[in-house]
């Protein structure tokens, strides 16, 4: 694997066809501005072809809390808050559909 260094817009990279499978880390590094605590941050980002079974059956719950757990265990400088995404939708209606007031798809609120 070759790093790239991207420093004009737009930021872009030629794909490379992989001639194996094996995993591989993305590191990114972000330059932060003057006033902040760290100089940088850099995020390494895990990138997998082949998945496991295992992973597959996995709920979305124990994803979300693996992933805040691994937050909270990998700080490394700054200030770091675990944000958690919230349900905004009643699960007997479709992910889109509006419920008004008496609780029928389409009942908009005025």
């Amino acid at each position: 694997m070759k790093a790239a260094i991207l420093h004009e817009k737009p930021l872009q990279l030629k794909r490379r066809t992989a001639k194996t499978s094996k995993p591989f880390d993305i590191i990114l590094n972000l330059n932060l501005s003057a006033g902040c605590k760290c100089s940088y941050v850099e995020l390494k980002i895990p990138v997998e072809f082949e998945i496991s079974i295992e992973r597959l059956n996995e709920d979305k719950d124990s994803i979300i809390h693996s992933l805040k757990r691994k937050a909270i265990e990998d700080q490394c400088c700054g200030q770091t808050i675990v944000v958690e995404k919230q349900r905004r939708y009643n699960d007997n209606h479709p992910v889109g559909s509006k419920v008004g007031r008496s609780g029928k798809a389409g009942d908009h609120v005025a």
